[in-house]
């Protein structure tokens, strides 16, 4: 997520990636209960993580969370 004026980077591809591998996993988007603007703030706002479903494997459940990470240079 771009914030802060932090600009594009690559921690913001991984982050992308993260949200993508979790759709293609779920069919659904990550906070998909949430809609528009709504959405966007829970995402800029909340510490919370996206629903990661207990079915996937724990390599993929690690591999989204470590892309999801709050901290860009965490990721």
């Amino acid at each position: 997520v771009v914030m802060h004026g932090n600009g594009y980077n690559l921690a913001v591809d991984i982050w992308s990636l993260g949200c993508t591998i979790l759709e293609m996993a779920t069919s659904k988007p990550p906070w998909s209960q949430y809609e528009g603007v709504a959405a966007l703030f829970k995402i800029a706002s909340s510490k919370d993580a996206p629903h990661i479903p207990e079915s996937l494997s724990n390599d993929a459940k690690s591999f989204i969370k470590l892309c999801l990470q709050r901290e860009p240079s965490a990721r």
